[in-house]
């Protein structure tokens, strides 16, 4: 990935700004806020948060990309540094919740839709 960004944790539960950024990033991409989150990787246009990912468990959500940066590979770098994460965790099997209309864009990184009831 190109040096221009940078990624790191973001503490929800611990930085303000970063909480709010992430907030703001979920909201616009018309995704729920979550309360219970393990681990929150966000990825930075300088200390513009830009994309976002987390886990809760075995189980990667909230991923969300601004749209004027959609088209730079973002979601797979994303995903890629949050099973790093599930490996280092001891998961090394995991699940990913997406809205249905970006289930394509999750197939196209290996990810197989279930069903449960």
């Amino acid at each position: 990935m190109d040096n221009m960004y940078k990624s790191k944790r973001i503490w929800l539960d611990k930085d303000k700004k970063g909480y709010e950024a992430w907030k703001k990033l979920m909201v616009s991409a018309n995704l729920q806020i979550e309360e219970y989150l393990d681990y929150t990787l966000g990825i930075y246009d300088g200390k513009k948060l830009i994309a976002t990912g987390s886990i809760a468990e075995n189980i990667i959500k909230c991923v969300a990309v601004c749209k004027d940066y959609q088209s730079e590979n973002l979601v797979n770098w994303i995903i890629t540094q949050l099973v790093e994460q599930l490996n280092e965790e001891g998961y090394f099997h995991y699940f990913l919740y997406t809205n249905p209309e970006r289930e394509t864009i999750f197939r196209s990184l290996g990810f197989k839709k279930t069903y449960c009831k």
